[in-house]
């Protein structure tokens, strides 16, 4: 343990020790991940008990001698604006993946929540490529990795709401130009290369389940997708951008199996220079805040250091989590999962974003809602119909067929006009032009809308097809008894 050039405490240790082996592996059995466990208060206790305990087991064998003092003595005595980055530098996966954010001063203060302190770690002796700063704005590519239920047995997760609350995180910025979110509608490898292709990116955000070593995501059947590093990769590296940072909003992205590396660490000896991966179990609760408080955090600063963003991020929900349990709100916002996120950087951290450079925005921007008569609700408000979503644009997109067209039928108030409203912002996004008509069918009024949007898009005039060629398909909603 050094404080700058300065030694403080060393020690060495022919294994790690037993009963830090058996707090880790207690924290590695992680939290209810589900929204509708109501345990009592006591279950909160023993996993605060858990987590304590792995902090203190920790504190001993990374503060040996006296150090401990020493570092809690340099937070105490930070002037104001000061900060302390506490970087852990571990060669092996036994040593890489300990939860090091649970990790206790002598004093019994959890560390990684201290108002001056931030963490990170890195893998020993990697050799980190020479980095520079993107071009502004903040630019974030989100990919989901949901499949269908009938080809996957992990639980549904509210993802909906982790996206709009990313949406939300980085609106501010947003209205300054400064930011700004691309949700891809299939979370599959080639997709996201394809994506980077198009732009580059100063943050992917992967959500999904995942396991030691595996992702899961999706293809645009809704079929399960297990990917592992070198898959996701490959695409990636055949694009040749830059991607300064990647986000695994996923379930022991940060953990070792057997003698498998990390995902996490396998990104970075790619190449990729940061990694905030979660180190067990999350609960759909935690991982959805923590994406909110991160990226806001992270869009409100000069500069975009993830570390610092992390960091706030981590005492804000802290905090949130005490007041939680102050007034008796239940486990599935109580738990303390403040050790969960961690931050791997390859070398030196460095900004993912210099905005002295010109900006360089989207080439396509993403569209979220399109003007008319049809129903455009956020992304938290359309659930759990990412099936339907896809089964409507499918045909449409089909570009074997001359003529395509969609009925969506069933009884009112089961969503129908909603998922055509996605549907349009999904094609408005691929460049479609898109007229809208409401009420009986009017072959007339059809005709009108359509009219009406060909003048205004100024391609009139260039030959009979052209209403054909810019939208071959077509959406219609139907109100019956029937919910085929």
């Amino acid at each position: 343990m050094r404080i700058g050039d300065e030694i403080h405490g060393s020690a060495s240790h022919a294994a790690l020790p037993r009963a830090l082996l058996r707090a880790r592996d207690g924290f590695l059995r992680g939290f209810c991940t589900t929204p509708h466990r109501n345990p009592v208060a006591a279950e909160r206790v023993a996993l605060e008990s858990i987590v304590a305990d792995l902090g203190r087991e920790l504190r001993d064998l990374c503060f040996p001698g006296g150090s401990g003092d020493a570092v809690a003595n340099l937070i105490d005595g930070c002037p104001v604006g000061t900060l302390v980055e506490v970087c852990v530098e571990a060669e092996g996966e036994d040593l890489l993946g300990l939860p090091f954010e649970s990790l206790r001063l002598p004093d019994d203060r959890l560390l990684a929540t201290q108002p001056s302190t931030v963490m990170l770690r890195r893998p020993a002796g990697l050799v980190a490529r020479e980095t520079r700063p993107l071009a502004g704005p903040l630019k974030i590519l989100v990919a989901v990795g949901a499949p269908d239920e009938d080809y996957t047995g992990s639980a549904v997760l509210d993802q909906e709401r982790e996206l709009q609350n990313i949406l939300d995180a980085v609106a501010p910025a947003q209205r300054h130009e400064n930011a700004e979110v691309r949700i891809l509608e299939v979370g599959h490898p080639e997709v996201i290369g394809a994506a980077l292709e198009a732009d580059a990116y100063h943050v992917l955000h992967l959500s999904c389940h995942g396991g030691p070593g595996i992702l899961e995501l999706e293809d645009e059947d809704g079929r399960a997708v297990p990917t592992s590093p070198e898959e996701l990769l490959e695409p990636i590296k055949q694009k040749g951008r830059p991607l300064p940072l990647v986000l695994l909003n996923a379930c022991h992205g940060g953990v070792h199996d057997g003698r498998t590396a990390s995902f996490a660490e396998a990104l970075l000896r790619a190449g990729i220079p940061a990694v905030l991966a979660m180190q067990t179990s999350v609960s759909d609760f935690y991982a959805t805040h923590l994406a909110r408080a991160f990226y806001a955090h992270l869009a409100r600063r000069g500069i975009l250091l993830a570390s610092r963003a992390l960091a706030e991020a981590r005492k804000e929900l802290e905090k949130f989590r005490h007041d939680a349990v102050q007034r008796g709100a239940p486990l599935s916002e109580t738990q303390p999962e403040y050790a969960t996120a961690t931050l791997f950087v390859a070398g030196d951290e460095t900004p993912l974003a210099d905005f002295a450079l010109e900006k360089r925005p989207l080439s396509v921007r993403p569209v979220y809602a399109v003007a008319g008569p049809v129903p455009q609700l956020r992304i938290d408000e359309l659930i759990g119909r990412r099936k339907e979503l896809r089964e409507t644009l499918r045909p449409l997109r089909d570009e074997t067929c001359r003529y395509a067209g969609v009925v969506l039928t069933g009884i009112g108030g089961v969503g129908k006009s909603t998922i055509a409203g996605r549907a349009m912002q999904r094609l408005r996004e691929d460049g479609w032009l898109l007229a809208a008509h409401v009420g009986r069918f009017d072959p007339a009024a059809v005709a009108r809308a359509v009219g009406v949007v060909l003048r205004g898009s100024g391609r009139v005039g260039r030959n009979r097809a052209s209403a054909a060629s810019c939208s071959p398909g077509t959406i219609s909603t139907s109100r019956s008894r029937s919910s085929s």
